[in-house]
């Protein structure tokens, strides 16, 4: 049988919470590190994630099969990775990502810091070639070797996207390219949010030198790099994504009753179901005596606020979680102090035999 494809998105994803989520459609699963609207920080030195990959991928050979179903295979994915992940499958409601697949930001000395962008096939990512191959380093002197002062309107996109599935980078006209293929390219770039893209009838018979302008000013704004929803991805690209990178930021226009009403409902109800049922009793336990570690696994400080703010109440949970939190003293422990510690039914019963007994 042979294995689904394996892709990592590299950029910056965005998530709407207004609607409802889609179905995962067959064939795909989605392993996703960040939660509903939680950044994911890139450091200069590279990727943790990669790093940990690899490392872990020295040690166990078979981790072809391993990554290719990670749904059946969480625990050495989450110890793989180096946090706790959420996993979605074939019928399960999924965050349908909004990319922009152009990973660059203001880096230092006052010069963007840029990585290799796009869908990028997870043998590739995990490779990190150095100067020969991919790399989520920062990549503007391998892009730009002369500096701010080689740094042009147009990002080199045959570069930036040398490694990607999607979009390719023979997808972008060069200045050689024919007039036909700039304006192709032209009518599927957005100006702005607020300017459609042209249309074939307005850019004909203009320059070719007018049209490779516009086309190294416009860039960005190609539907393959903006705007591009991972429910859109799964349908032409079937297999299993791995999101390392950034579910949006709270927005500005959210109130603290509807950030508490609506995401935190969308964080508590994920976290039960696609997070939690990987992660043993004696994990939660340790988690929230000590946030940063679980069983060896690094919980990043923005994962979890708290383990039992994101749960709730223990009476509200379903009964099969109740079970698995039963023995969890710190979880059952009532910070409001109103009743103090709450007792499970043998602790209780343990107290009432050692009561007959004196007596």
């Amino acid at each position: 049988m042979s294995l689904p494809p394996i892709y990592v998105p590299i950029g910056h994803g965005e998530e709407d919470i207004t609607g409802e989520k889609p179905l995962m459609p067959a064939g795909c699963q989605l392993v996703v590190l960040a939660e509903c609207k939680r950044p994911v920080t890139w450091f200069s030195e590279g990727n943790t994630e990669q790093t940990n990959i690899k490392a872990y991928i020295e040690s166990n050979p078979e981790y072809t099969h391993i990554f290719a179903d990670p749904v059946n295979n969480r625990r050495a994915i989450n110890t793989a990775i180096g946090s706790v992940c959420a996993f979605y499958t074939y019928g399960d409601e999924y965050p349908d990502i909004i990319y922009d697949l152009y990973l660059m930001w203001s880096g230092s000395a006052r010069r963007p810091n840029i990585r290799y962008s796009g869908i990028v096939p997870f043998t590739t990512f995990i490779s990190n070639e150095e100067e020969t191959g991919f790399t989520t380093k920062d990549v503007f002197k391998k892009i730009y070797p002369g500096g701010l002062r080689d740094y042009s309107v147009s990002s080199k996109p045959e570069e930036i996207y040398k490694y990607s599935e999607y979009p390719r980078p023979q997808e972008f006209p060069r200045e050689s390219s024919t007039e036909d293929e700039m304006i192709e390219f032209l009518i599927h770039c957005a100006i702005n949010s607020s300017t459609p893209p042209p249309t074939r009838e307005s850019l004909e018979g203009t320059a070719k030198a007018e049209l490779y302008d516009m086309v190294r000013q416009n860039i960005g704004g190609y539907d393959k790099i903006q705007n591009v929803r991972l429910t859109t991805l799964m349908k032409q690209m079937p297999g299993v994504y791995y999101h390392f990178i950034c579910r949006g930021d709270i927005p500005a226009s959210f109130s603290p009753s509807e950030e508490s009403s609506v995401l935190l409902q969308r964080r508590r109800k994920s976290f039960i179901k696609h997070r939690l049922p990987q992660i043993t009793e004696m994990d939660l336990i340790q988690h929230m005596r000590n946030p940063r570690n679980v069983s060896g696994l690094e919980i990043r400080p923005f994962l979890y606020e708290n383990v039992r703010t994101l749960l709730g109440h223990h009476e509200d949970l379903p009964e099969n979680i109740r079970n698995q939190l039963n023995r969890s003293r710190p979880y059952l422990y009532d910070k409001s102090g109103e009743g103090g510690r709450r007792r499970t039914y043998k602790q209780r019963r343990r107290k009432r035999k050692t009561r007959k007994t004196r007596r």
